[in-house]
Formats: structure tokens, C-alpha cells, sequence
């Protein structure tokens, strides 16, 4: 027993020998993002031939250089700065990897989507547990100011995900235009192709959104109720422009509603008032309330992760909201 106990406390030692430091994580981040803005600089106009995201990924890689500054989860942070170089790498070289070759975390390009026929960037993060049957798929579309690889790169994403086995695919979804009719067209033509590449499981596609992603998510919902089994809106809303879409198409659907109680862009009494609305309208809606939670997905982790496991279990309300404080005054939030 004490030679294991000495193997064991030796093993530790190696193991956090070999964990590369904060400051070691954050030095490749930069790196990573430098390359990448040469690569992007060297190939841009080849790239904005194929995407039309030249400019678009200009910002972003300078956006998320100047993060490095401030940040406090360095594996989050160099996750992220993997995925976007990868992404500017497959649009250098005009590569599609196949999604069903996927593992882990990844950036990919599907081809031809939109009007344009443009090249259409996804983040997406393939558990060791989804296991060899057709996959739970979960469309995640992210929030202002973000990119789909700030999904993935999230470890709250995917320490669910691992949990579930569930797929978790983030796509570009225009970027902060997520509510132009032209972006919920791009996004269900992108579902096609999803479903077409890999082996899903029809009856469990899920479609989730934080804040911008959330207003997002119910205008893609409203546009074709059935390819959904359930929604996940976090710290998100309906947009007054497609509340009347909502209110005609959201019958008998699970909506899983989070917020949390501080949070000052959508607030905990907007929300409550929005489940009763939702409700009234023959909405299955079960809403969560982080206490002390804002307007992050970090502050409402827990009641966030209970709704997304409530939401894949098939919990859903009978109709009557569960987990609610009476509703509060008459809000207006904006998308945000």
C-alpha cells in the first residue's frame, strides 16, 4: 500500500510536471493568432472569394488577440485560438474536412451555402461519449460580439456535452446579423448539410441559444417548428419583429427558458412574464432562475446545465410553467 501511495503521488507530480502553465497557454494563443493573421493577410483575397469573411476575420482574430490581456481561463483561451486558426487554415487551403471524421473539438467549412454559394465556417465539439449510434445534435448559436468558436471553446459547452454525449455544432449564423431572414435560411440549409454528413438522430435535434443567440433561436424555431425537438434559451428573448411567428408556431414545443436574477439586458421579470406568455400561447415551458446570476453564461453555469439536461432527458412541462415567480412589470429587452 505505501509503494502505490508513492507511485501514486509521483504520477500526480508527473502529471502536473507535464500540464503546460497559464502563462506557457497563453504564449501559444498569441502565437497561434499571429499565425493566423499571416496566413489570413497572405490569402485574403482567395478567402473572401470563398467566404466573403476576409474583414469579418480581421476583427475577430484582432478582437480576440486583445483578450489575451484579460483572461482567466488560459485552456479556454488557447482552445479558442486553435479554432480560429484551424478555420483560417481550411479557407487557405480550401479544405472541407468530413464532419463524421470529427473528434473533439474542431473548426469546419461546409460548402456552398447561401445565395452566394459561399463557404460556411462551424465549430463543433464530438465527445468521446456519443458512442457509435446516430447522435443527439445540439445547434448552438452563440451571442453578441461573439463566434461560433466561443461555443465550443467554452468549457461549460463542453463539459455537457461530454455529459450527455450529445454533439454540440456552433455555426457562423452571420455573425451579430443572426436575425436577417437571409441568416435563418443559411442556417437551415447548413442543418441539411449537417444531417447529411453525419449520422444523426432525427428525433433528438435540439436548438439552443445564449442572449443574441437566444432571440436568434426563436425566429430559426418559428421558421420551421418541426425540425426542433426542444429549445434552449439563455439569457435570450423573443424579438417584438417575430413574436407574432412565435406565437403561431411554438404549440406543444418544449422551451426551456434560464436567466438570472441580476442580470440587467433581459431581466429575471421580463423572462417570467415571457414563460407566461410562451405558456399561453401552448408552449411546454419550464423556466430557470440562476439567483445571482447576469448576463453571462459563466454566472448561470448551474441552472443553465440543469435545463440542458432537463431538455435532453425529455423533462419537459405539461403546460403549466414550472419554477417561476410570478411574472413582473412589462419589459422590452433588445437583442444583445
Amino acid at each position: 500500500m505505501k509503494m502505490f501511495s508513492v507511485l501514486a503521488a509521483i504520477a500526480i507530480t508527473f502529471n502536473v510536471a507535464l500540464a503546460p502553465a497559464p502563462s506557457d497557454q497563453l504564449s501559444q494563443a498569441r502565437a497561434l493568432l499571429e499565425g493566423a493573421q499571416r496566413e489570413l493577410a497572405a490569402n485574403a483575397a482567395a478567402i473572401d472569394r470563398l467566404s466573403g469573411l476576409t474583414a469579418v476575420l480581421h476583427a475577430r482574430l484582432a478582437a480576440h488577440l486583445a483578450q489575451l490581456q484579460t483572461s482567466d481561463d488560459p485552456e479556454a483561451t488557447l482552445q479558442l485560438a486553435q479554432l480560429d486558426r484551424a478555420l483560417v487554415d481550411q479557407l487557405a487551403q480550401q479544405t472541407y474536412p468530413a464532419l463524421d471524421t470529427i473528434h473533439g473539438a474542431s473548426a469546419a467549412l461546409v460548402p456552398a451555402i447561401g445565395v452566394k454559394k459561399l463557404a460556411y465556417p462551424l465549430a463543433l465539439y464530438v465527445p468521446a461519449t456519443a458512442g457509435d449510434k446516430p447522435a443527439t445534435l445540439i445547434i448552438y448559436l452563440h451571442g453578441k460580439g461573439q463566434s461560433e468558436a466561443d461555443v465550443i471553446a467554452s468549457p461549460l459547452v463542453r463539459s455537457l456535452a461530454d455529459a450527455t454525449g450529445s454533439v454540440v455544432i456552433a455555426p457562423y449564423a452571420g455573425g451579430d446579423d443572426m436575425l436577417a431572414d437571409a441568416t435563418i435560411a443559411d442556417l437551415y440549409q447548413t442543418l441539411g448539410a449537417i444531417e447529411t454528413s453525419l449520422r444523426v438522430d432525427r428525433r433528438r435535434v435540439y436548438l439552443a441559444g445564449n442572449s443574441l443567440g437566444g432571440f436568434a433561436a426563436f425566429k430559426a424555431l418559428a421558421a420551421a417548428p418541426d425540425r426542433w425537438s426542444s429549445l434552449l434559451v439563455i439569457e435570450g428573448a423573443v424579438a417584438q419583429t417575430d413574436s407574432d411567428a412565435v406565437a403561431q408556431h411554438v404549440r406543444g414545443k418544449p422551451v426551456y427558458l434560464v436567466g438570472g436574477s441580476e442580470d440587467g439586458s433581459i431581466t429575471s421579470a421580463y423572462l417570467r412574464q415571457l414563460a407566461a406568455w410562451l405558456s399561453s400561447h401552448g408552449a411546454l415551458v419550464t423556466y430557470y432562475e440562476q439567483p445571482g446570476g447576469t448576463h453571462s453564461l459563466a454566472s448561470v453555469a448551474p441552472m443553465a446545465s440543469k435545463a440542458w439536461r432537463d431538455m435532453l432527458a425529455g423533462v419537459a412541462s405539461s403546460g403549466t410553467i414550472q419554477e417561476v415567480i410570478p411574472p413582473g412589470p412589462t419589459m422590452k429587452p433588445h437583442p444583445n
